[in-house]
Parts: C-alpha cells; structure tokens; sequence
C-alpha cells in the first residue's frame, strides 16, 4: 500500500472520511498537490511573491480539505 494511502485510511478509520468517498482518493489529492509543486517550482508560478504562492498553498489545502467531506 502507497504511504498516501494510510492517512485517508486512517481518516475512514476515524470516522472523518466515509468508506464510499475513500477508494482512490489519494490520487486526486496527489495530482492537485504535484501540479501545484510543478507550477510553483520549475513553472509559470516560479516568479510570484511568497505571499501569492502562501495563498495558493492555502488555496490548494482547503480544495482538499473540503474534497474530504
């Protein structure tokens, strides 16, 4: 089992997230996180202000966050 997979597993085990939205969802997760590190690091992103690229981190967690419920 991938590492990215133990925490949504846990989350299910918790209660937080139910068993129905849980499979495969670590993929999802994993490709809004990677285009973010990819636009923000090599990409078109690489250039804005550290308070833009907190804001879009910020961003990017709550898309995932809510992705949860």
């Amino acid at each position: 089992m991938a590492a990215a997979a133990m925490p949504l597993d846990e989350l299910v085990d918790a209660g937080v997230l139910s068993p129905g939205r849980r499979e495969g969802l670590e993929y999802p997760i994993w490709s809004t996180v990677h285009g973010l590190a990819v636009l923000a690091g090599p990409g078109p992103l690489r250039d804005v202000p550290g308070a833009t690229r907190d804001h879009l981190e910020q961003l990017t967690l709550a898309f995932i966050n809510e992705s949860l419920d």
